[in-house]
């Protein structure tokens, strides 16, 4: 079914769709070293409860939220669906369907649905830093417990990335990560929807200073001709202004004040008149 020629227009008609997407999104927002490959289960539903493969449930995080000191497992940024470029010698790789249904449209498109969905509500920062500070309540006693039985504090334990010398030392670094993670997502989920655009990778727009407060600058190159339009857009795809521009100088000013921008991330997408387009990330402090 997988590697089907009719892959692209049968798809959605086998898998639940929101269960693969849902699992991608766990896995990404925590960057679980393990996710896609190891303890990854799916199951086909009772034909009374529609009868398609449903991926889940999730388990196994322990090598997950920085911890992981390989193949990346340690940074808040980066996709945990592409370990299989940054780790391609591994015994265990990712298996084939993953990136056949990332090459899907409609499955991109749903990722962002379901991750803006997911932020206003139950992965809203209040709910996840909320249970974070719950799990820290009840385990207050019981980790003095735990590490006067084993006294780690300070030692190098597999695959630990991070060394604390103290209870409180490993939830700072778990705060910390998890900021940096999910401001990561916010800014690079969206993106997902431009890949209409047909990004130019290697000419791209530079924008300086970014992060920004009232106005940043455009570099372009030549490739993008001397008339172009931008226009900038929030992380729900919200255009919140356009404007048509002519090439006078070799960096344009933006003035973004007037324009009673919130603190966070834009996208701002250029589109030359001779068909060049790119898209970029900035941010307003």
């Amino acid at each position: 079914m997988l590697q089907s020629d009719k892959f692209a227009d049968e798809y959605l008609s086998w898998i639940d769709l929101d269960s693969w997407v849902d699992y991608l999104l766990v896995q990404e927002l925590c960057k679980n070293s393990d996710a896609y490959r190891l303890s990854a289960y799916f199951y086909k539903q009772k034909d009374s409860d529609g009868g398609k493969i449903f991926m889940g449930p999730e388990w196994d995080f322990n090598i997950a939220f920085g911890l992981g000191d390989y193949c990346e497992g340690d940074l808040w940024t980066g996709w945990v669906k592409d370990y299989n470029e940054v780790c391609p010698n591994d015994t265990w790789l990712i298996h084939f369907w993953w990136e056949r249904l990332w090459g899907e449209e409609k499955f991109r498109q749903r990722v962002v649905e379901r991750w803006q969905e997911h932020r206003i509500s139950k992965w809203s920062d209040e709910k996840l830093f909320g249970i974070i500070d719950s799990l820290i309540n009840v385990l207050e006693l019981p980790q003095e417990r735990n590490f006067d039985r084993w006294p780690v504090f300070g030692k190098y334990v597999w695959p630990n990335a991070f060394v604390g010398d103290s209870y409180e030392e490993e939830i700072s670094y778990l705060r910390n990560w998890f900021v940096n993670r999910l401001q990561w997502l916010d800014a690079e989920i969206p993106l997902l929807t431009l890949a209409s655009f047909e990004l130019e990778k290697d000419n791209k727009v530079q924008i300086f200073p970014n992060p920004t407060s009232q106005q940043i600058y455009l570099r372009l190159p030549d490739s993008a001709g001397e008339k172009w339009v931008f226009e900038i857009y929030n992380l729900s795809g919200q255009s919140l202004f356009r404007k048509s521009l002519d090439r006078e100088a070799d960096a344009f000013p933006i003035e973004l004040k007037s324009h009673d921008l919130a603190p966070g991330f834009y996208l701002l997408h250029l589109i030359g008149e001779n068909g060049y387009h790119t898209a970029e990330k900035f941010r307003i402090e």
